[in-house]
C-alpha cells in the first residue's frame, strides 16, 4: 500500500467558493483542523502516479483518498462532524510523542502549541471519521466523544471491508490494526484536548478504555485484495451522509 504523508498544495488557484452557511455550522467558527482534516483544511494536489492507480488492479494512495475527501464532502459539513486524514495513524503516533515532560525541548513546545490549538475540541460532543491506512489496509472509525458525559465516549465503531483480515472477535483488541488506531486516539486526546476534565484520570490510567464499547460494524465487502481504499472512502461518504 502506497502511503503518502500528504498531499501537495496548491500556491496559485484559489479554493471553491464555500457552500452557503447553516444553523450548526456559523460561519464565525474558526478551529484548529482536527488530524489534518482533508475537508477543512487547504487544497489539496496529486501526482499523476495517484491518478493512474484508478486505471487498474493497483492500491490507492492516501493522498488520493484526502483530495476525494476534499472535493466529495459538502463543504457545509457541521462544525461537531470531524474527518481526519487517511494518515491519520501517522499523525497521532507522530504528534504522541511531544509531552510537556519531554527531555526534549522540541517536543515540549510542540505539546503546549498543540494544546492551545486542541483544547477546544473538549468543549461538546463532536464525531471523528477517518479512513485510515495503516500497515497496508484502510479501515473506516466512527467516533463519538464528549467529554461532558459520564461516558467520554459513545458509538465506536470499525468498519472493516476485508472479512479475511485474520479478527477473530467482533471487538477490536489492542494488537490489531484498529485497537492500536484507537488507543492512539485515545492518547491523542488526553495530552492535547481533554487534559483538563474529569475523564483525564481514567483515561490517563486506563490506555484501552475506548475498546471498551467499540465494535465491528456491518459494512460492504470486497472481494479482491486492493479495494479496500476504494470501499472505505464510499463507507465514510455513507456515514458523512447519514
Amino acid at each position: 500500500m502506497r502511503s503518502r504523508k500528504s498531499a501537495r498544495r496548491k500556491e496559485q488557484p484559489k479554493p471553491p467558493a464555500p457552500s452557503p452557511p447553516r444553523e450548526d455550522n456559523p460561519t464565525n467558527v474558526r478551529f484548529q483542523p482536527f488530524c489534518d482534516d482533508p475537508v477543512r483544511g487547504p487544497p489539496l494536489l496529486v501526482s499523476d502516479d495517484d491518478v493512474d492507480a484508478l486505471k487498474g488492479r493497483k492500491y490507492l494512495s492516501t493522498a488520493l483518498i484526502d483530495y476525494l475527501l476534499q472535493r466529495v464532502v459538502p463543504r457545509d459539513l457541521p462544525v461537531h462532524v470531524l474527518i481526519g486524514s487517511s494518515n491519520a495513524m501517522s499523525y497521532f503516533t507522530n504528534e504522541n510523542k511531544k509531552s510537556l515532560g519531554s527531555k526534549n525541548p522540541e517536543y515540549v513546545e510542540g505539546a503546549k502549541k498543540l494544546r492551545q490549538k486542541y483544547q477546544v475540541y473538549s468543549a461538546r460532543s463532536y464525531r471523528f471519521l477517518a479512513a485510515n491506512c495503516d500497515k497496508g489496509h484502510f479501515f473506516v472509525a466512527s467516533i463519538v466523544f464528549d467529554m461532558d458525559q459520564d461516558k467520554p465516549f459513545s458509538d465506536v465503531y470499525v468498519y472493516d471491508s476485508f472479512k479475511r483480515t485474520g479478527r477473530r472477535t467482533e471487538k477490536p483488541l489492542r494488537n490489531t490494526p484498529a485497537g492500536s488506531f484507537l488507543m492512539a486516539f485515545q492518547q491523542f486526546l488526553l495530552q492535547f484536548c481533554v487534559f483538563s476534565t474529569k475523564h483525564h484520570d481514567t483515561l490517563l490510567q486506563e490506555p484501552e478504555f475506548i475498546l471498551r464499547n467499540c465494535e465491528y460494524e456491518n459494512c460492504p465487502q470486497q472481494f479482491n485484495y486492493y479495494d479496500c481504499g476504494l470501499f472505505s472512502l464510499a463507507t465514510l461518504l455513507h456515514l458523512v451522509d447519514d
